[in-house]
């Protein structure tokens, strides 16, 4: 029987030198895998388990909830710089309008300037002759008096604006 005892206890010290560390520094490399119950063990509860599942599912839904933000916010900005383009075009519009409308208006005083100056023009010419009781004619010279003559601006070419509903005056191409 002590040869038996000597066997056993030889075989456990020839077992544990192959799954000690001493073992695999001397070039031996064993891999034992540990049953399958010991990894559920480790996952429920003796290293954190549901607890860290917990956890990383509600940061989970915290990140989730910062990015949905986040892309709200930009789509936001987005809105806002579209809106704010959109109304300085309008603005460029109306300020185009506005200055054609006021150009229209000079060119159509000045128009009506220039057919009063040619108007007096002619009632003093028609009026420069006195007739006499011999039928001569007496010429009477009309004073020397400077007359301003308004020059009426080229008109350029017309356009016709939908938006406005108006033909305008544009400078031609």
């Amino acid at each position: 029987m002590n040869k038996f005892l000597i066997a056993a206890a030889s075989a456990l010290v020839a077992a544990a030198s192959f799954v000690a560390t001493g073992a695999e520094a001397a070039g031996f490399s064993v891999n034992l895998s540990a049953p399958k119950g010991f990894a559920n063990v480790e996952k429920a509860g003796c290293h954190g388990g549901r607890r860290a599942f917990r956890h990383y599912a509600i940061q989970s839904v915290r990140r989730n909830a910062q990015k949905r933000a986040y892309i709200a916010r930009q789509e936001a900005l987005e809105r806002k710089r579209a809106i704010a383009q959109a109304n300085a075009i309008k603005a460029a519009k109306a300020a185009k309008i506005a200055k054609a409308k006021a150009e229209a208006e000079a060119a159509k005083l000045a128009q009506q300037e220039a057919d009063t100056t040619v108007q007096t023009a002619t009632a003093e010419v028609e009026n420069s002759s006195i007739a006499t009781s011999k039928g001569d004619v007496a010429a009477v010279q009309p004073e020397k008096t400077e007359q301003k003559v308004a020059v009426a601006k080229e008109l350029g070419c017309k356009q016709f604006f939908p938006s406005v509903g108006m033909t305008l005056s544009v400078p031609c191409n």
